[in-house]
């Protein structure tokens, strides 16, 4: 064998060896990080907390959301994404919560007209302010999409009124 084969052959066995290295040390990073049990909790919507709590841009409701219940079941939805990066299942509540600081209105629609949905058939009423809408548990290492669909019912005859409020996401303790 001359000795440029040589010196080609100890290159490519070289190159090799520090791919294959290289390799190895990204695949060991990232399951080190991975099934690292950290205990971070977050809800998401493109948010992380410890705390697994969450809350959600402000929700405004006018006339123009006034419609009937099947009108209201097509409606767009607000999403909730929801992350357990723990390795526990963990219990959550939703709460719509009334936001009246974000304006300086008088008169707001009373929460017995505005109705809600999470699973596009069954329709509830939300019946006092700051109010559980949502219980449920997520398992640990995992994620879940949660649709709210939030509409005024069509008996509401109020259309300078309007109603303020968050979706906030807690843990339950």
């Amino acid at each position: 064998m001359s000795i440029n084969k040589i010196v080609l052959s100890e290159k490519k066995i070289t190159i090799i060896i520090v791919i294959t290295f290289i390799v190895i040390v990204l695949l060991g990073g990232y399951i080190s990080f991975r099934f690292k049990d950290n205990h971070n909790n977050s809800i998401k919507n493109n948010v992380s907390n410890k705390n697994f709590t969450y809350t959600s841009e402000l929700i405004t409701l006018t006339s123009s959301n006034i419609m009937n219940k099947e009108k209201g079941l097509k409606s767009n939805a607000y999403n909730i994404r929801i992350y357990n990066n723990t390795r526990e299942k963990i219990k959550y509540k939703i709460i719509l919560k009334s936001n009246d600081i974000s304006c300086s209105c008088t008169e707001k629609i009373p929460t017995n007209y505005i109705r809600y949905s999470f699973d596009g058939q069954a329709v509830k009423t939300l019946i006092e302010e700051n109010q559980v809408v949502y219980s449920n548990t997520i398992n640990g290492l995992s994620n879940k999409n949660i649709e709210i669909k939030l509409w005024i019912d069509e008996s509401y005859d109020g259309l300078d009124e309007h109603y303020h409020g968050r979706f906030i996401v807690k843990k339950i303790e």
